[in-house]
């Protein structure tokens, strides 16, 4: 899939997978855990779309038109911000 990025940390394996410019799904699992393919939350498939992936030293940042991602690596943490930079 071309919307999904895989991170690996020293506490668990996370599978981002960026559906729309508004819906971002995350998953995360201990080491050594499999992903399983099902959501409850998610039900649509994903678009083919335009995002940014950029990483630095201490995070990753995904962007959309209508959402930015921030994945901080060490300890793990979400946060998510709307397109005028507010925390959601």
């Amino acid at each position: 899939v071309d919307n999904l990025i895989e991170i690996q940390t020293a506490e668990a394996q996370v599978r981002v997978l960026v559906f729309s410019e508004s819906i971002i799904q995350i998953r995360v699992l201990g080491n050594g855990r499999p992903f399983e393919d099902f959501s409850y939350a998610v039900v649509e498939n994903p678009q083919k779309l335009d995002y940014q992936l950029i990483e630095s030293e201490n995070h990753y940042e995904i962007l959309t038109q209508k959402i930015k991602l921030i994945i901080q690596k060490n300890p793990l943490r979400f946060r998510f911000f709307n397109s005028d930079g507010v925390l959601l």
